[in-house]
């Protein structure tokens, strides 16, 4: 899975109503992997209907416009095709716009004007923005042409009939998307795109593989369980997030500065075989369990102290946990910096 795919997904499944593992599922088969620079696609036979007469009798004669799909290939390279695209604009501007899909939906410049553009070329733009704009744009179609709710409840079969066509089995793209949607977590995941307890799947696998990689000791089952959660509180509490156990966006990115590279996919290593996490997870894990006894009690006290209107005795109570609490942090960041220094000394005592 890509985070930075996912992340753009999930702000987008927020403003849409609907799950950022679905959206990634879209991202990800429509665009073939390829985010920067913008994916286009030139179709001849869009130029050859919006053209005319002698602009026309051009395009043909130079290779660029036929009547059938299909009979104008597209180079293999990126750059090649931009620079069809600019024979293209130099016979008729607006038609060839037209005649291009734009970014990671692959959504057909012709429909500027339905999809709420004030002209071609600001299609065009958004696409070229980034990933962010191309994202937008797929997101337009959907909702303009009445995806939403295919989308919503991965409907792949009909999903990909209104977004691909009546060819979509061939090419089997509800196949894909399905089989993307379950490895960005599926139904699973929340609307907001947040992992949280309860969650299960591949995008939690590659969560607990980062965590590992950090230094905390949970295993990389798939499984969003208590253990996972105290190690994203540990984690969030030493990167100075929020602290509330659930991986959103801003833990997600923390995170993901810590993979080899952006297409590493670290969900499908063993806690064993990912670098840097035998000499320190005793130490991180052992303070990542005082962290959680330090959470319970932090909530427990925040409990009592909503009380306190009623008796004294619960706002003292209250404080007492609070000061409790803190002593469990220092003893917490102690007991990790302890263990470190172990496994940074030789049989000898002396540092390694």
């Amino acid at each position: 899975m890509n985070f930075r795919v996912y992340e753009v997904a999930s702000a987008l499944a927020q403003e849409y109503g609907v799950p950022a593992a679905h959206v990634a599922a879209i991202i990800e088969v429509e665009s073939a992997g390829v985010y920067d620079p913008c994916s286009i696609r030139f179709e001849g036979h869009y130029l050859y209907r919006l053209l005319s007469g002698a602009a026309r009798d051009r395009a043909v004669a130079v290779g660029l416009a036929h009547p059938k799909a299909g009979r104008v290939k597209n180079p293999r390279s990126m750059s090649a095709r931009y620079k069809m695209l600019d024979r293209a604009i130099a016979i008729d501007r607006d038609a060839a716009i037209e005649s291009t899909s734009w970014g990671v939906g692959q959504v057909m410049g012709a429909h500027w004007q339905r999809l709420g553009f004030a002209s071609a070329d600001a299609l065009r733009r958004e696409a070229l923005s980034g990933l962010e704009g191309q994202a937008r744009l797929m997101m337009r179609y959907v909702r303009v042409f009445g995806l939403l709710d295919e989308l919503s409840t991965g409907a792949w079969s009909p999903f990909a009939r209104g977004y691909n066509g009546p060819g979509y089995r061939a090419n089997r793209y509800d196949e894909k998307m399905a089989a993307a949607a379950r490895r960005y977590g599926g139904q699973v995941a929340s609307a907001d795109g947040m992992l949280r307890m309860g969650a299960k799947g591949a995008r939690v696998r590659e969560l607990q593989g980062l965590l590992a990689r950090a230094g905390y000791a949970v295993r990389v089952d798939g499984d969003f369980g208590p253990t996972t959660r105290s190690a994203v509180r540990a984690f969030q509490r030493s990167r100075n997030l929020s602290v509330d156990g659930v991986a959103g966006p801003e833990t997600l990115r923390s995170l993901s500065a810590l993979k080899v590279s952006p297409e590493e996919n670290v969900g499908k290593a063993s806690l064993t075989d990912i670098p840097h996490v035998e000499p320190v997870a005793g130490a991180i894990g052992g303070a990542a369990t005082i962290g959680g006894l330090k959470d319970s009690i932090e909530a427990a006290a925040g409990q009592i102290g909503a009380l306190a209107g009623y008796s004294s005795v619960f706002e003292t109570a209250a404080s007492g946990l609070v000061a409790v609490a803190g002593l469990i942090g220092v003893a917490a960041a102690g007991y990790a910096a302890w263990q470190w220094i172990r496994s940074n000394r030789t049989f000898e005592g002396v540092s390694a």
